[in-house]
């Protein structure tokens, strides 16, 4: 078995030679003993793999460190397992790479954690596939957020959902 240490010394390309069978064995202790770097290397596919404990054993830190196309490759399972805390630390270029089931995976109370400047970062197609009950779980201030691309994604339906304290400036 690999020392923490000696799992913090891999490189991406060396996380990115491991099987599918190899990431899954990795312990809860080891997961957190990734490096950035290794972290960056794990193409979709590889996280796809790993379980929701495995997943949840990752820092805020390890989470921002993963690449856009990596993220993609997590399952809706996945996503909806996600802490609030480890979804704030996604970049808006990770939040813009989620595929839109993805997105309507995410429970009201993880987009409710969003913050305006990740809301922001969503595109039309993402927000076009929150359900209603999503799309009440965002605070006035997340709605004003979101960009112009977000706010075209909105469906006359969403937008006749949207409380009179959402539509407040």
């Amino acid at each position: 078995m690999m020392t923490s240490t000696e799992i913090n010394g891999l490189t991406a390309t060396e996380i990115y030679n491991l099987s599918a069978g190899q990431l899954g064995g990795l312990s809860t202790s080891q997961i957190t003993a990734l490096s950035d770097n290794a972290l960056n290397g794990l193409a979709g596919s590889q996280l796809a793999e790993l379980s929701t404990t495995q997943l949840a054993a990752l820092t805020a830190t390890q989470v921002s460190a993963l690449s856009t196309t990596g993220i993609t490759g997590l399952t809706d399972s996945q996503i909806a397992s996600l802490s609030g805390t480890q979804l704030q630390a996604l970049t808006s270029a990770q939040l813009a790479a989620l595929r839109t089931d993805q997105v309507s995976a995410l429970g009201t109370a993880q987009l409710a954690a969003f913050s305006t400047g990740q809301i922001g970062a969503l595109v039309d197609s993402q927000i076009a596939s929150l359900s209603t009950d999503q799309l009440n779980s965002l605070a006035a201030t997340q709605i004003a957020a979101l960009s112009g691309n977000g706010i075209s994604g909105l469906t006359a339906t969403q937008i006749a959902d949207l409380s009179s304290t959402q539509l407040q400036p």
